[in-house]
């Protein structure tokens, strides 16, 4: 089994001598949101924020890091070191995301990495990566309440603006260090909030020679954006079993901070 998890490191120094926000205050309410979120393992200096690999793990921790944390000032006013940690793939400097979105001051280091991303050169990378989503365009046109062809174009244009090649029902990613970042935005920010497609879907699939093929309509079911159906409650009761019998979960349960 894989892992994922969030590396968080604070100038605490400046923190408490600039006397803003409250130390104390903040860390608790990281680690809330990190427990919400199903990190069950969070380091005593509370810096590292592990979460089991599962389905949901790819959705949890974008919301931890680009919904959350990313809009926290107190963490981008005061953020030293943040990394995106992985088994499957390397691990990423999310300080170079906060620079590129302008949160935190460019630096030399930025500047490096965008030379490196523009220069030509093997590609370290081999993951694939993409969506198929198929809609029901049946129903689409019978009921019209949306346009087709303006469904797709915005499809197509947000798929393109993430570095993704569209063919057909297919959205490809080329591989490279933020090929996540660019997959969760399209996924679970874009697709996700698109009344038209959550309406319509009838296949939607995260593709990846890296981990297994998941079917995401699941995670629609789960957060209450289109009916639930027998398949989503067999789901559900198989993801609980694989949480009882797995001896890290079973060895944590006991641990919890109080």
């Amino acid at each position: 089994m894989g892992y994922r998890g969030v590396k968080l490191v604070l100038d605490e120094e400046r923190l408490i001598r600039d006397d803003i926000y409250d130390l104390d205050e903040l860390k608790e309410v990281i680690r809330k949101k990190a427990e919400e979120l199903e990190f069950e393992n969070i380091s005593i200096d509370e810096t590292k924020f592990w979460i089991n690999d599962h389905p949901d793990a790819l959705v949890n921790m974008g919301r931890f890091v680009y919904r959350f944390l990313f809009n926290i000032k107190a963490v981008t006013d005061y953020v030293k070191e943040f990394v995106w940690m992985t088994s499957y793939d390397p691990d990423f400097d999310l300080t170079l995301l906060l620079m590129k979105q302008g949160k935190i001051p460019k630096t030399e280091k930025y500047y490096e990495y965008i030379r490196k991303q523009n220069e030509v050169e093997e590609p370290k990378y081999d993951a694939k990566r993409g969506v198929k989503l198929v809609l029901d365009e049946e129903k689409i046109r019978r009921e019209g309440k949306y346009d087709l062809k303006e469904i797709y174009e915005a499809i197509v244009e947000k798929a393109e603006e993430l570095n993704f090649n569209s063919c057909g029902d297919y959205y490809w990613l080329e591989d490279s260090p933020r090929a996540l970042a660019d997959m969760a935005l399209f996924v679970y920010h874009f697709l996700f909030n698109f009344k038209a497609v959550t309406d319509n879907v009838k296949e939607f699939i995260w593709l990846t020679n890296v981990d297994k093929d998941f079917d995401l309509t699941l995670l629609l079911m789960k957060q209450g954006k289109i009916p639930k159906t027998e398949k989503y409650y067999e789901y559900e009761n198989r993801i609980k079993k694989e949480i009882e019998n797995d001896p890290l979960f079973q060895n944590k349960r006991g641990k919890k901070r109080k």
